[in-house]
């Protein structure tokens, strides 16, 4: 089942980048160019994670302006795109 977790812990944190890493060795793209905005947004409470077996397979760095939300970046681990999660 997929979860939304508004506050992740560093062990999503890790899997998030253990899958950048892995992105990036495998395509040369994604956004792992960024992981310094992604641990500041983390480590600020700014971070989502969306989960499914108690493993971050998605995630959200946004900042909120009064009652505006702008969203930074969001990415879905490679391998799980196209289904539908995002």
């Amino acid at each position: 089942m997929l979860k939304l977790n508004l506050q992740p812990n560093k062990k999503y944190l890790g899997y998030i980048e253990e899958w950048l890493i892995d992105e990036k060795n495998k395509t040369n793209q994604g956004f792992y160019c960024n992981w310094n905005i992604i641990l500041q947004a983390f480590t600020e409470k700014r971070l989502s994670t969306i989960t499914e077996n108690d493993n971050a397979i998605g995630f959200v760095v946004y900042r909120v302006y009064n009652l505006i939300a702008v969203i930074d970046i969001v990415e879905i681990k490679l391998s799980e795109r196209k289904k539908g999660v995002a």
